[in-house]
């Protein structure tokens, strides 16, 4: 499995069909973060003006604080998806280093040697699916997808495209990436119902959930 490339196919599939396809590339590192939003420098430079800028503050208050919001908030999922592809890869060297290991033990039996070769390997997919979900976040905040719900059904569906083109022979990482794609299912819902419950608190009507289709709530 190819996290980072199979990250960069499906979520671009998934994020046409929401209509979130205005992305050209993939980020790399954390230094093309700042020429995707070159707003970080202005917005810096602009408090360091300090009382010179209060006028200007003054007048356009309400954009400058909307863009200095939205900046933190992509910088912070930009952080979130970052770490978490770094986890990811922790999992997969750990994961190879208990195959490793097992494979040249010669205190343990064959069976024993097996059992620990599959976990070693289930730790290894595991950290590659981290890995492709840290990713496809990054790419995410960089388009200005801040929401969490939006993000984590836009990975959903990418994930899903995935599993349906992924090869028969590769068993365990089907089944490993259908428990993914359900445990998002579940959490989805859970997101979707409490949504709803704050739109019939505030007296307006409550969404329907559609096949294929996502909520007017999660549309950018």
């Amino acid at each position: 499995m190819d996290p980072i490339g199979s990250a960069n196919k499906y979520l671009a599939i998934a994020m046409e069909e929401y209509g979130l396809d205005d992305y050209t590339v993939a980020i790399e590192n954390e230094e093309s973060l700042n020429e995707e939003f070159g707003a970080f420098d202005a917005l810096t430079g602009l408090m360091e003006l300090g009382g010179k800028i209060a006028k200007g503050y003054a007048d356009n208050k309400e954009t400058i604080d909307g863009a200095i919001k939205l900046a933190g908030q992509a910088q912070k999922m930009f952080d979130k998806g970052t770490k978490t592809t770094q986890k990811g890869r922790s999992r997969v060297s750990s994961g190879e280093n208990k195959m490793k290991s097992a494979r040249s033990s010669k205190s343990m039996n064959r069976t024993q040697k097996k059992l620990e070769m599959a976990r070693g390997k289930m730790q290894k997919i595991n950290g590659q699916l981290q890995m492709a979900l840290g990713e496809m976040r990054r790419q995410l905040a960089v388009t200005g997808v801040n929401d969490p719900d939006l993000q984590l059904e836009v990975v959903r569906n990418a994930f899903t495209k995935q599993y349906f083109d992924m090869d028969s022979s590769k068993k365990l990482e089907k089944v490993l990436l259908k428990k993914t794609i359900l445990n998002m299912d579940k959490k989805l819902m859970e997101a979707f119902q409490r949504r709803n419950q704050d739109r019939v608190a505030r007296g307006m009507r409550p969404l329907v959930a559609s096949y294929q289709q996502p909520t007017l709530e999660y549309k950018v």
